[in-house]
């Protein structure tokens, strides 16, 4: 049996997934976009790894075939195609289907693995419809994929083999706003991220150092941070907010930062990864990321908690989605209401005052992180799908 993973935009947690699969079996990597140069070394370690990387082809392999299965796959799905979002699921899932190379797959039967309930879920849909029975497809959900009122969904579950979410929240409301015939398709499978590479302790410092670490879009919640860190610092809580990541907000960021005079309670690190990452982690205090609940742009459940967790890291993050399920109140941190400036001041100058209770709350961290072994989790996947005996 062929295996074939395939993705439209990768991110570190899911290159990571991809390295934990190519440590236990053997398959393909369907990419439906170039990716960025960032994720060119996990590239070539899954190369390494004899992980087959495989992209569109350009427009000249199209065929009168593919054009006439695409025009009755759109009458056929018709509905499919009637809100906004969908549509556009639905057109750009037509245009890599005449770009893929029918070719690398038709020679045997083929499970597909598709990440996010969108694009690549519908070009597996395509591809088992094209070939008939030669061709399986499963799929994980996340977030955006699900909370958008996604017309593909219902059938997507319903020609899958397996249906993962990366949180028992996103199972229940999927069994909850759509109609899903086989609910035993729907199986939890949490994400999870490496080992750290640095497992020393920090050195206690009289700054309280805080982390933040991701892509900066308003739906991380950033502007309530730094209105919050504003607020501290008229204070008199000695502190640093150690930053990494990048993204579209990073000029008005910086813009803000500037006028309000935090520059002294700030570090930039830029987008980290690696050893510099095992670092940024390591001589933290506390990790907060202040999630707010945007439509679609929502996140599920981030996989940059599960990497402050691992580390023993206590964390403050917001009560929505998938969050409570590792950022548990009064265990591991601290759980607050999202939007809330007043709540992130006072989590972490609650954090500061108990003290006492770090020690605490990072083994507490290290203990929840046991649930997020990339390793074990991709192990259970695996087996699950299929891919391993």
């Amino acid at each position: 049996m062929q295996k074939f993973y395939i993705i439209k935009n990768t991110g570190a947690w899911m290159m990571d997934e991809l390295v934990a699969f190519a440590g236990q079996t053997k398959f393909s990597v369907l990419f439906l976009r170039k990716q960025e140069a960032f994720y060119d070394d996990k590239i070539r370690l899954l190369e390494e790894k004899a992980t087959a990387i495989i992209y569109l082809k350009d427009r000249n392999s199209l065929s009168i075939s593919k054009i006439f299965f695409c025009f009755f796959f759109t009458i056929r799905y018709l509905k499919c195609f009637f809100n906004l979002h969908s549509f556009v699921y639905g057109v750009k899932s037509l245009g890599y289907f005449l770009r893929t190379d029918l070719e690398a797959i038709k020679k045997n039967s083929t499970d597909l693995h598709c990440q996010f309930a969108t694009q690549s879920a519908i070009l597996g849909l395509m591809l088992k419809e094209y070939f008939k029975t030669s061709v399986t497809y499963s799929l994980t959900f996340h977030a955006y994929d699900i909370y958008v009122k996604n017309k593909w969904f219902n059938i997507l579950v319903d020609n899958a083999t397996k249906v993962f979410s990366i949180s028992n929240f996103n199972i229940n409301y999927v069994l909850t706003n759509y109609k899903i015939k086989d609910k035993s398709k729907v199986i939890y499978s949490p994400l999870g991220v490496f080992p750290p590479m640095i497992t020393e302790s920090p050195e206690t410092s009289a700054v309280l150092r805080i982390g933040f670490l991701s892509y900066f879009v308003e739906m991380k919640g950033i502007f309530y941070l730094l209105s919050a860190i504003k607020e501290l610092k008229k204070s008199d809580l000695s502190f640093i907010l150690h930053i990494a990541g990048d993204g579209p907000l990073r000029n008005e960021m910086e813009s803000y930062i500037e006028e309000n005079n935090l520059s002294d309670n700030m570090k930039f690190h830029g987008l980290i990864k690696n050893k510099e990452k095992d670092l940024f982690f390591r001589d933290l205090d506390v990790f907060i990321l202040p999630s707010i609940s945007k439509g679609i742009e929502t996140d599920g459940l981030p996989v940059v908690l599960m990497e402050a967790v691992s580390y023993g890291v206590p964390i403050i993050s917001t009560n929505i989605s998938g969050i409570p399920e590792i950022c548990i109140n009064d265990y591991n941190g601290y759980l607050i209401e999202e939007r809330s400036v007043v709540g992130i001041v006072d989590a972490i100058a609650k954090f500061r005052k108990n003290s006492d209770r770090w020690s605490e709350f990072s083994r507490n961290a290290i203990e929840i992180s046991k649930q997020y072994n990339i390793i074990t989790n991709s192990g259970k996947k695996l087996k699950m799908l299929g891919w391993v005996e």
